[in-house]
């Protein structure tokens, strides 16, 4: 994991400190060191190394103490844990759009105050109109704003040029 970080910079390493506090993972004391120390013995330097300075790096990591989240109580490190790894997963999924739109905001609002908020009946949404007035950009938006509110979804760009072509 580390090493993908580290060439790519954009994994996400997660630490999860299960009843154990980073400094000892940084320090390789109590568990942490004699697993280390048993395994010293049997494999080469190189590979041990490697796993203590993997532990360090880690260690600095931001991550969840399991005994400092709710005086330890697992159900809600649980959850903690699985809101923060759904909202890293649905980032990665959407849609490109220029950071700094002009003229969209309204638009956005007077279509999501036409759908209903519990999403009973909606199921397509249509936008038509000339090229080139932001239709698009719209759609893009309106999906990266309710597309987590779904368990399946999908993203038809350029309808139009696609069904000609038979796709």
């Amino acid at each position: 994991m580390l090493k993908c970080r580290r060439r790519s910079g954009e994994q996400v390493v997660l630490p999860i400190f299960y009843k154990v506090e980073p400094s000892q993972v940084r320090h390789l004391k109590g568990r942490f060191g004699d697993a280390v120390n048993a395994h010293n013995k049997k494999l080469d330097q190189m590979v041990v190394k490697e796993w203590e300075d993997a532990l360090k790096e880690v260690s600095f990591l931001k991550g969840w103490e399991s005994e400092k989240i709710d005086d330890g109580h697992e159900a809600v490190l649980v959850k903690r844990i699985v809101r923060r790894v759904m909202s890293e997963l649905k980032r990665l999924f959407h849609l490109s759009v220029p950071k700094q739109l002009v003229g969209t905001d309204d638009r956005v609002e007077q279509i999501m105050s036409e759908i209903d908020v519990n999403f009973n009946g909606t199921q397509i949404i249509g936008i038509y109109g000339m090229g080139g007035i932001g239709k698009t950009t719209l759609a893009k938006v309106l999906y990266n704003k309710l597309s987590s509110h779904f368990e399946k979804r999908s993203f038809v760009a350029n309808i139009r040029e696609n069904s000609a072509q038979g796709y």
